[in-house]
């Protein structure tokens, strides 16, 4: 794939940040599950956020704003599909997330997280726009140009078996409840995280898997790539355990899964946000959309306002074919105290 066009295409968006700015405290990675409507069935969770405390004493948390309520939209156009062996996919259309994330610091070693969402699959709008980025800047879009536009069809056949969302179809997806630990108790540490999906959504509307999932990761703590660099970097790594499923597909009993992400802060308001997100072979399966490692760039901003923070981002597939093409999203993010 021809990457450079596709950072070159959004450099407008992290370029600003080469001047001179202060050098930040802490940083943090998009919040978002930017997968394709089989993948966003499993349990693959959204990078870890820490919650910043003040003055810490007893491991009592003295800071008021230890609760962050998230609300995103995430929009992504995927046109994916194969055939192996006996297996066949096509994933043709638009799905919109609408996620609520609420996340609570119970002290200086411990915080929880739950999340949900609300799901959307359409035909949608955007199949020329993306056709013509990808025409645009010479990315692979997989003969996009030989199909017609604003299709839905999602549809997986195995062994003559298939298995086809109905048409239009809008619902809630499953639940992630989380738990995590900063190691010795501290701000910037390594922190670890224990998680599990819980089945709610629909599989006959591709909005859940029907099982419950577990998963653990480690994150590193955000590090300057020098001394006084406003540039940071972080990155994480864990282990997604499947449960019992509906999927036709084979789904691997264990995945690696993790992410990689830098940010630069531009002004005291403004700070520019990248990462690399990446799953081993989710599925059992000769299919490059299922089979084989995943792999998304991210690039945004994050901006601090008077109400909240604001994110904006896009997403691009790395790895071709086992992540939409172009995802959107748009985040706002409040933290609050328990007074």
């Amino acid at each position: 794939m021809k990457l450079h066009r596709f950072i070159l295409a959004l450099s407008p968006l992290f370029l600003s940040s080469l001047v001179l700015a202060a050098e930040t405290r802490s940083g943090y990675f998009f919040q978002q599950r930017a997968l394709d409507p089989i993948k966003l069935q499993t349990g693959l969770p959204e990078p870890a956020g820490r919650l910043r405390g003040g003055p810490e004493s007893n491991g009592r948390d003295n800071n008021p704003e230890n609760s962050e309520l998230q609300i995103s939209l995430l929009h992504n156009n995927v046109f994916m599909g194969g055939r192996a062996d006996n297996e066949r996919l096509i994933l043709d259309g638009e799905s919109t997330q609408l996620n609520v994330r609420f996340s609570r610091r119970i002290n200086a070693c411990w915080q929880v997280n739950a999340a949900t969402a609300y799901l959307a699959h359409s035909s949608g709008w955007f199949d020329q726009p993306v056709n013509d980025w990808h025409q645009l800047f010479g990315l692979p879009d997989a003969q996009r140009g030989g199909w017609p536009n604003n299709l839905l069809q999602y549809a997986y056949e195995k062994d003559g078996e298939i298995h086809a969302l109905p048409g239009e179809a809008r619902g809630f997806g499953d639940v992630q409840l989380q738990v995590q630990r900063s190691l010795g108790c501290k701000e910037h540490s390594t922190l670890f995280r224990l998680g599990a999906k819980l089945p709610l959504g629909e599989p006959e509307n591709f909005f859940g898997s029907g099982s419950v999932d577990v998963f653990v990761d480690a994150q590193l703590p955000w590090r300057a790539f020098r001394p006084n660099s406003r540039w940071q970097w972080s990155g994480s790594a864990g282990l997604l355990f499947a449960g019992k499923n509906d999927f036709l597909a084979k789904q691997n009993p264990v995945s690696a899964f993790g992410v990689f992400g830098v940010n630069a802060q531009i002004n005291s308001k403004l700070s520019f946000v990248g990462q690399m997100d990446w799953h081993s072979p989710l599925f059992d399966s000769q299919l490059r959309e299922l089979g084989k490692l995943g792999n998304q760039l991210s690039l945004g901003l994050r901006y601090n306002g008077a109400l909240g923070n604001y994110e904006l981002s896009f997403s691009e597939d790395v790895a071709i074919d086992t992540s939409p093409d172009i995802v959107v999203r748009l985040a706002w993010i409040s933290r609050f105290g328990a007074r």
